[in-house]
C-alpha cells in the first residue's frame, strides 16, 4: 500500500424554500493545513465576534444574506464592514492554504423531494455530489467528513468552555 494521506471535508447545509434550493458545501483541509486554517478561522471570529474568555468559538456560518445576525444590533454600516471583513479573510485562508472548495446544488427541490420523500432537504443527493466530486482525490486520500450538525438539533448549545487549569 501507498502512502495515504488525510483530510478533512468541513461540510454545511443551505435550504432556502423561497428558492426552491438545496446545497451542501464542503472545505477540504488537508491534515498538514488543519491547524493553521483552525487558528486562522478562530483568529478571525475573535476579531470580529469577540466571544467571553476562556471559550472556544463557534465558527462563523457563511450564509451570505444570513451573515453574522449576532452584529445586527450594530449600525448597517459598521456591521456590513465586519460582514466583507470575514468573506475577504474566508477568500484569503482559501487561497492562502490551497484549499479545496465544493459546492452542489438543486434549485428544484421540491420537484426532487417529492419523488425522494425520505430525503425532503436532498443531504443524500447532496453528499452524494460531493464525495463524486472528490474521487480523484481518494485513491490516495482518507476524506473525513465533518458537519456542525442538522438543523434543529443544536439549537440553544452553548460553545464548550477550556478549563483554564489545562
Amino acid at each position: 500500500m501507498s502512502d495515504v494521506s488525510l483530510a478533512f471535508m468541513f461540510l454545511d447545509e443551505s435550504m432556502d424554500e423561497s428558492l426552491d434550493l438545496a446545497s451542501l458545501t464542503g472545505v477540504l483541509v488537508p491534515l498538514h493545513a488543519y491547524c493553521a486554517v483552525r487558528d486562522a478561522i478562530c483568529r478571525l471570529v475573535w476579531e470580529v465576534l469577540a466571544p467571553p474568555p476562556n471559550t472556544v468559538p463557534q465558527p462563523i456560518e457563511l450564509h451570505a444574506r444570513k451573515l453574522l445576525p449576532e452584529l445586527d444590533h450594530l449600525p448597517q454600516a459598521k456591521a456590513d464592514d465586519a460582514r466583507l471583513h470575514v468573506l475577504r479573510s474566508t477568500t484569503k485562508i482559501v487561497n492562502e492554504y490551497g484549499l479545496r472548495v465544493h459546492r452542489v446544488c438543486y434549485t428544484n427541490r421540491a420537484e426532487i423531494a417529492a419523488m425522494f420523500r425520505g430525503d425532503p432537504k436532498l443531504y443524500a443527493r447532496n453528499f452524494f455530489g460531493i464525495q463524486s466530486g472528490l474521487q480523484d482525490l481518494m485513491e490516495t486520500t482518507i476524506v473525513l467528513p465533518v458537519m456542525d450538525g442538522v438543523p434543529g438539533t443544536t439549537k440553544g448549545k452553548k460553545a464548550p468552555s477550556i478549563d483554564p487549569s489545562l
